[in-house]
């Protein structure tokens, strides 16, 4: 069992020149004995923003600091502490950042992978 502070996690670098002001730490997968699932927590810069993408798999969004909005279909839509995005497989979606920034955890299948292979992108799941 991993019970920790995610801030003891090292922040993953974020290459993706389509992306502005975002971190990531992957804070639990199947290096913690996590088997289905990989908890990431992502960091975004006030006013940063993902990739607008689309990927097979699912994944659910929890914000917990910060306000900013979330691309559904071809809306943007407000989010801040306590918002849910349950983002079906398949669907077009981005997330940016207000003034604020925003922190939010993300979580994906763990097929995905949390070793982030080079053809990784952070931001599509």
């Amino acid at each position: 069992m991993k019970v920790i502070d995610y801030h003891e996690v090292p922040v993953l670098p974020l290459d993706d020149p389509q992306m502005q002001g975002v971190s990531m730490r992957v804070v639990a997968g199947p290096d913690d004995g996590c088997a289905n699932f990989v908890m990431r927590v992502f960091e975004l810069e006030p006013n940063g923003h993902t990739t607008l993408h689309a990927h097979p798999h699912e994944h659910e969004v929890f914000f917990f600091a910060g306000s900013g909005e979330v691309l559904k279909s071809d809306e943007w839509v407000a989010v801040g502490p306590g918002s849910v995005a349950a983002i079906p497989g398949g669907t077009r979606h981005q997330i940016r950042a207000g003034s604020q920034g925003l922190k939010l955890i993300c979580v994906v299948p763990a097929d995905r992978s949390s070793k982030l292979p080079d053809s990784f992108n952070p931001c599509c799941g």
